[in-house]
């Protein structure tokens, strides 16, 4: 069981990789700004595994707990 990180995890390969990984058990931290991606493609994933961060990457990662097992950067 690992924690990740998944920029741009709300769009549509995102969405599916978030879904996978807490499927999996894994936890996920979600950081998206919602330009392309939807929120609503992460409604049906499991809210205790997985956390949701409406921000821009390129405004730095501030304020958001590792440490983190993976990061993968969409």
């Amino acid at each position: 069981m690992s924690r990740i990180l998944i920029t741009g995890g709300s769009g549509f390969v995102g969405s599916h990789l978030c879904e996978r990984l807490v499927n999996s058990g894994d936890t996920v931290v979600c950081v998206d700004n919602l330009i392309t991606g939807l929120k609503g493609n992460l409604k049906d994933i499991d809210p205790s595994r997985l956390t949701f961060i409406n921000k821009n990457v390129s405004d730095g990662l501030d304020g958001i707990d590792g440490p983190f097992d993976f990061v993968l950067h969409l």
